[in-house]
């Protein structure tokens, strides 16, 4: 049997990693997003049966960086976002198709994958079995990296639960780290040798199934760029409190639209209003600079 068959019928039934369930929760995610105001359905490349092919993907490239079978299989069965719209707040997907590495073979450094924009940190090592699905958008520092974990059967001590004080060693695979430029969990939690570690990682599919309820109740919803042609975004309501009114007002827009109701979602109409809010409020900040740059000048 093949390695990559052996990977692909089954895992070991003490794992916790599931590569279709994973999968199909990063699809259920990519969809639902698509049906909002953010990609179109025909922005998700979904990978043949049997998984995207040695022509597509970039496998020597991949090798180079330390991908082992696990991770190629994972890669190769991925559906990819094929629009620069964003996915995650400043963030994109990372597509592993072979137009997405140009670089010469040589870049491609098993000791600095940042160097090809493939790892948060400088100088590391895409540690073994982690493959990243998402990178911050345009080099945006405040972009999220989602590193996955395929490993299977590991063992890891100090993950600290809820209210409890003691650490615990838990097995997990099929984790989700998700790195950005906020340290969200204790500095002495972060394991030593992992510093890209910096939130507690969580099982994927759970990670996606909440980005999805998240979407459904508008905790987190997408919006398009002014008429002028400014980036899209992701907006997530809990981190923008100086925006609230117009928080408020996208979120009105949506319902008034029929949100979450997918068959009867005005998709274009929700657009035309989040367009309109957009420009009134990029003249806002506007009027709001030219009044600081006259007092600036005044004093």
């Amino acid at each position: 049997m093949s390695t990559e068959a052996s990977i692909s019928q089954g895992q070991n039934p003490d794992s916790t990693y599931d590569r279709d369930a994973i999968v199909a929760s990063i699809k259920r995610y990519y969809e639902l997003l698509s049906k909002m105001v953010s990609i179109r359905p025909e922005h998700i490349a979904y990978p043949p049966e049997g998984g995207w092919g040695d022509d597509i993907i970039p496998l020597e490239k991949l090798q180079r960086l330390g991908f082992n079978d696990r991770m190629i299989d994972l890669v190769r069965h991925l559906p990819y976002i094929t629009s620069y719209r964003p996915i995650f707040p400043s963030t994109q997907t990372i597509n592993y198709f072979q137009n997405s590495f140009t670089e010469p073979d040589e870049d491609y450094q098993l000791e600095d994958p940042n160097l090809v924009g493939l790892w948060p940190l400088p100088e590391e090592r895409i540690p073994q079995g982690i493959v990243p699905l998402s990178q911050p958008l345009k080099g945006d520092t405040l972009g999220t990296w989602w590193l996955l974990d395929t490993n299977t059967g590991r063992s890891r001590t100090g993950f600290r639960l809820g209210w409890e004080s003691s650490y615990l060693t838990l097995r997990i695979a099929g984790e989700l780290t998700v790195h950005d430029a906020y340290i969200s969990r204790p500095a002495d939690e972060i394991p030593e040798d992992e510093q890209w570690r910096t939130a507690r990682p969580v099982p994927a599919v759970a990670y996606f199934d909440g980005l999805c309820e998240d979407m459904i109740s508008l905790k987190m919803f997408p919006v398009p760029g002014d008429s002028n042609g400014s980036e899209w975004q992701v907006w997530q309501p809990k981190w923008m409190h100086a925006h609230q009114k117009w928080l408020d007002e996208a979120q009105e827009i949506y319902r008034k639209c029929r949100w979450p109701n997918l068959q009867r979602f005005q998709r274009q109409k929700c657009r035309k209003l989040l367009v309109e809010m957009q420009d009134r409020l990029t003249a806002e900040e506007r009027e709001e600079q030219e009044r600081r740059n006259a007092v600036a000048t005044e004093t």
